[in-house]
């Protein structure tokens, strides 16, 4: 009996954290872990949901369903503020700047550039074909390259353009991309 209380008390310590980690992982585009790397990371996060349960609570000598709720709404609202931290480079950004790093905290730069530059684009595919069109959607890493691009448009090599009919265009690893190009919509 003792032993499986002491089971549940280390299983009700570590949740907060593996509930953050796992929220991340739906929430931002990261780098691929290891199973360890994802499991010491979900351990600092749990040292930091319950360093923020102390600092609001104090030391609690028993937790009640309050306590519970608050860790995971502790848990939750990490998630979200580290998400965005990362997703929009802030810490990368500060730390750039102060020339500790030159990183960004983006997991390639196939995800840096797209999500800096965006807009219009000309894909030249594996044929040599040409596809020019509004990026609306890209894939997260490009060891699987893949863009949706709205206003989509064949361009032929005499420059002459045939729109695509529809919503736009699904360019996928089979097409083979070979360079993307970046335009201002006014160059389009």
């Amino acid at each position: 009996m003792s032993l499986s209380i002491e089971a549940l008390t280390v299983l009700v310590i570590l949740l907060p954290g593996f509930l953050c980690a796992k929220m991340l992982q739906w929430l931002c585009v990261r780098p691929e872990q290891s199973e360890m790397d994802k499991v010491v990371e979900a351990l600092l996060y749990s040292f930091l949901v319950y360093a923020g349960f102390t600092l609001i609570f104090g030391q609690v000598s028993e937790l009640s369903r309050k306590h519970v709720i608050s860790l995971c709404a502790i848990a939750v609202l990490m998630a979200f503020f580290v998400s965005y931290v990362w997703t929009n480079d802030s810490a990368g950004r500060l730390l750039r700047k102060l020339k500790i790093t030159h990183r960004t905290s983006k997991p390639s730069i196939w995800n840096d550039v797209f999500h800096h530059c965006g807009g219009y684009v000309l894909v030249e595919l594996a044929d040599r074909r040409l596809v020019l069109g509004w990026v609306r959607f890209y894939s997260d890493y490009p060891s699987l390259p893949a863009l949706f691009l709205e206003d989509a448009c064949w361009v032929m090599p005499d420059g002459q353009r045939i729109q695509v009919d529809g919503p736009g265009m699904l360019i996928t690893s089979e097409f083979g991309i070979r360079t993307i190009s970046f335009y201002r919509a006014t160059d389009t």
